[in-house]
């Protein structure tokens, strides 16, 4: 493994992500141009347009390729997170 790469080999089991690591390897699958952890660029993503609520993602990930999407749905569905999918 090269350390941006994640052992997939066993499902990890936890409602707690360790953001270090899930940052590592979300830079990995799309590179780390595509990972955003900035409050700044993390603030367009805080909200919708149902109502005045504001929740900040810890990390947006911009995928392009479907393997890439398959590659963060997999890891997302092994440790029990709800990814939310937006434009």
């Amino acid at each position: 493994m090269t350390e941006n790469t994640v052992d997939l080999s066993a499902p990890v089991h936890t409602s707690k992500i360790h953001l270090p690591n899930l940052v590592l390897f979300l830079q990995g699958v799309v590179g780390e141009k595509y990972v955003l952890t900035d409050a700044e660029a993390l603030e367009k993503y805080a909200h919708d347009e149902t109502e005045d609520l504001v929740f900040y993602p810890e990390v947006v990930v911009k995928p392009i390729t479907p393997e890439e999407i398959s590659a963060i749905m997999v890891y997302a569905c092994l440790l029990y997170t709800s990814p939310s999918p937006r434009d």
